[in-house]
């Protein structure tokens, strides 16, 4: 929710904490996807820094 509604500074602080960034709301999308889609720059490139960050799916798109 924070990446949809481009809340930075909770992303952050979700990350700090271990937040799984890969996480998947119940449509499969995950918060990168969200982040993209809403045109939050700013957690895009959070969210894309984080080391636990490893893929990601176009919005909409199953997992592969």
């Amino acid at each position: 929710i924070a990446a949809e509604h481009g809340q930075a500074n909770c992303v952050e602080a979700l990350l700090a904490n271990g937040a799984d960034v890969e996480a998947t709301d119940e449509d499969g999308n995950t918060a990168l996807q969200w982040a993209t889609k809403k045109a939050h720059p700013e957690i895009v490139l959070l969210l894309q820094k984080s080391q636990r960050l490893s893929s990601w799916q176009p919005l909409g798109l199953p997992p592969t």
